[in-house]
């Protein structure tokens, strides 16, 4: 019996043990959750974004909240929804996903970093105006995909399009988008006080051109050069050579690729990777022949027998 009663004590004594243990852990757990609550009723909701705007080439705008980690932008049409994106800026260009005639509206909410003990997520804005799309406009970004082209010139307000139209860039080149949707093709056209001429694609075009029977020279930018391009300043920069050949640094940073360049009054032709290109070379349908040292020849026999005139052109080959 006396073995016994020590027995049951024993056994009182670990249920009582384990008894405590199991509350004060249950204790812990509800303490966790009370600070995690309090935590959170701590943390302030981002506000409301406002001042929503579209732009005239359907650029999606509004005005900043602070403490924000991104925003996420919603596009609707005709009250249904088209694509929801994220981005840190705020604005957002839309226009490329105007692919359909419609009324085009959208909306914002501010979104704090999923680590943050300041800020919880703020609450949807009210929709934005609507931003009116045809079908003309609908037609141009369903075949070209537009983007307004950055300008070269200290101006850039007459260069970029006004509304949905002006100069427009896709995958294969730019091109000008008139206001009506229609655009140049074969044609001469006056932007800035300088000639561009578009192809039979409609794409502005570079370098050394035939049109009608004459050789034209347009540079870089796609404006033409009355004397052949001799006239410019050379680029400024310098030669970089890497293993897979040599490439020009220009003075801002950036290379040539896939077009010409004038350097040390001479040409040169940088390939769809940038690098210098010797040899024969076919661009808008006419031959080139770049010696050892990448410079264009002119005036002078190519391999014995072909003969390249003084805009460098082989018109035998």
């Amino acid at each position: 019996m006396i073995g016994g009663s020590k027995m049951l004590k024993k056994r009182w004594g670990i249920l009582i043990t384990m008894l405590l243990i199991s509350l004060f852990l249950i204790g812990g757990s509800f303490q966790a959750l009370a600070k995690t609550s309090d935590d959170d009723d701590e943390k302030e909701q981002l506000e409301e974004v406002s001042g929503l705007w579209w732009d005239d080439d359907g650029e999606a705008n509004w005005d900043e909240i602070e403490g924000k980690y991104q925003y996420e932008v919603s596009l609707y049409r005709d009250g249904s929804r088209v694509i929801t994106v994220k981005t840190k800026s705020e604005k957002y260009k839309f226009y490329s996903k105007m692919t359909k005639e419609g009324e085009y509206s959208f909306r914002v909410r501010a979104l704090a970093k999923s680590s943050s003990r300041d800020y919880t997520n703020g609450p949807w804005s009210e929709f934005s105006d609507s931003f009116d799309v045809d079908d003309d406009y609908a037609d141009a970004v369903r075949n070209k995909k537009t983007s307004s082209k950055d300008d070269d010139d200290d101006d850039s307000s007459d260069s970029k399009p006004t509304g949905n139209t002006g100069w427009q860039e896709d995958q294969t080149g730019w091109w000008w988008l008139r206001s009506n949707g229609s655009y140049p093709k074969n044609e001469w056209m006056t932007i800035n006080d300088k000639r561009y001429y578009f192809n039979s694609d409609g794409y502005m075009v570079t370098g050394w051109v035939e049109i009608d029977g004459k050789n034209y020279f347009f540079d870089g930018s796609g404006a033409y050069q009355p004397d052949g391009g001799n006239g410019q300043p050379s680029a400024t920069g310098e030669w970089k050579h890497d293993n897979a050949g040599w490439w020009w640094k220009e003075s801002n940073g950036s290379n040539p690729v896939n077009r010409w360049e004038y350097i040390n009054n001479k040409w040169y032709f940088f390939d769809s990777t940038g690098y210098m290109k010797t040899g024969w070379i076919s661009w808008n349908n006419l031959w080139y022949y770049c010696d050892a040292s990448g410079a264009m020849v002119t005036d002078n026999y190519v391999e014995g027998s072909h003969w390249v005139d003084s805009s460098g052109v082989c018109r035998d080959r």
